[in-house]
């Protein structure tokens, strides 16, 4: 690749037809249904237990949302990974990690009941 500055002809081959034969076109359609369906359900079963959210997304596979009297997260978040329920801190994603109420949920895997119940 450093000397012909490409990749090899079958797997642009590949890709071409990939693109051209239509089923990606449809898998990708198909993907953002079922991600804007586990995405309103997600927004709906926080608001539920009574979390608050940055704000609702057209789209998107993240959201963040936190607790009206939420402190910092890292310590819920610390003790959901030890009952196998893995959240992902705000400040995970600030600089320094400094201090934040907020948790990024991933909605293709908060469909399991036991976040729920665990949150609420």
């Amino acid at each position: 690749m450093a000397s012909a500055l490409t990749s090899c002809e079958l797997s642009e081959r590949f890709a071409h037809e990939v693109l051209v034969d239509g089923r990606y076109r449809k898998h990708l359609r198909v993907l953002r249904e079922r991600l804007a369906e586990a995405q309103g359900k997600t927004c709906e079963q926080l608001e539920k237990i009574g979390m608050q959210l940055l704000h609702r997304p057209r789209a998107g596979i993240f959201l963040m949302a936190r607790f009206p009297e939420g402190e910092d997260a890292s310590a819920l978040c610390a003790d959901a990974g030890t009952r196998g329920i893995q959240l992902a801190p705000g400040a995970s994603f600030l600089p320094y990690e400094a201090s934040s109420p907020w948790i990024r949920f991933n909605v293709a895997y908060c469909d399991n009941p036991r976040l729920y119940e665990y949150l609420d």
